[in-house]
């Protein structure tokens, strides 16, 4: 805002803190293949200040491999109600946790991740998803293709 001071003037700034956009929920796994898999999930329910940028997909290997790169196919998507994209290049072996954010124009209003239950490729094509602990909250743990994480 214009009447904030530049970093490290005299004057604090009590500009407000924007409110978050809620995180997404009701992650969903479909047309799972070797290497790659067709994520859905919903926007969550209010924006909050959040101007849309873009939603941030990463993955990563457990036991706790660092998270990969944005997922280029899901940060192109071009609007806030565009909840789908595909997730390639996913390592053959391990058990992989995912995580979808949106991204906004002033990241303080970026939601919170939504953890994925893990999926693990357990043969050609066939993924299974399993919870360590309980299912984070918007997620439902499954077995089956289509099932919601």
């Amino acid at each position: 805002p214009s009447d904030c001071p530049p970093l490290g003037g005299p004057k604090a700034c009590n500009a407000p803190v924007p409110v978050p956009a809620d995180a997404p929920t009701n992650a969903t796994a479909e047309d799972l293949a070797e290497d790659w898999l067709y994520l859905r999930w919903l926007a969550g329910p209010t924006p909050g200040d959040c101007v849309f940028v873009a939603w941030r997909v990463e993955w990563r290997r457990l036991p706790r491999d660092p998270w990969s790169n944005a997922i280029a196919a899901c940060a192109a998507l071009g609007s806030r109600t565009e909840v789908t994209c595909i997730v390639t290049e996913l390592p053959p072996s391990g058990p992989i946790e995912l995580r979808i954010r949106e991204m906004c124009t002033d990241p303080q209003a970026n939601s919170a991740w939504l953890y994925t239950p893990t999926v693990l490729l357990i043969g050609p094509g066939e993924w299974q998803g399993y919870c360590h602990g309980v299912a984070p909250q918007g997620a439902y743990c499954g077995t089956n293709p289509g099932d919601v994480y």
